[in-house]
């Protein structure tokens, strides 16, 4: 399941960085891992606050909320890729700006569809299930690896 969410979110993000025409072709490749990190950032910032809401609500297709979501990965991620990869400002706007819509909406269907409960995942994800590492289930620190390609 956490496989399938990470895959999801690696080819969303690099989907939107490939057709930018901004973004040196060999760049892509690192700007699409640094959305990746960015984005899981921002969602252990989210869900270390304790408050899941924002995250149940931007995977719901919920508008309220993704405003704070958006400018906390905008700024990570815009930080990140014109500090450490020499993008041009203006580009890594733009970028985060296409970035997160088109990973909330795959994550939106991949939820709908069924067999995902967005509540569940996110609570496991914040140690809510009493199951972490080694206990049979997963742990933020795991999903957050696994998105950074650590494991």
């Amino acid at each position: 399941m956490l496989d399938q969410i990470t895959n999801l979110i690696q080819e969303a993000a690099g989907s939107v960085v490939k057709q930018h025409p901004d973004v040196p072709d060999d760049k892509k490749d690192a700007v699409t891992n640094e959305a990746v990190n960015s984005l899981s950032s921002t969602f252990q910032q989210l869900t270390s606050s304790g408050d899941l809401s924002q995250l149940t609500n931007l995977f719901s297709g919920d508008a309220g909320n993704k405003d704070a979501i958006m400018n906390q990965f905008s700024g990570n991620f815009v930080s990140s890729i014109t500090s450490k990869l020499g993008i041009n400002a203006d580009t890594a706007k733009s970028l985060a700006v296409s970035i997160l819509p088109v990973i909330a909406g795959k994550l939106k269907g991949l939820f709908s569809g069924g067999g995902f409960d967005i509540g569940s995942i996110l609570g496991n994800l914040q140690g809510g299930g009493g199951q972490g590492k080694g206990g049979g289930g997963f742990d933020l620190g795991d999903a957050l690896d696994m998105l950074k390609g650590k494991k």
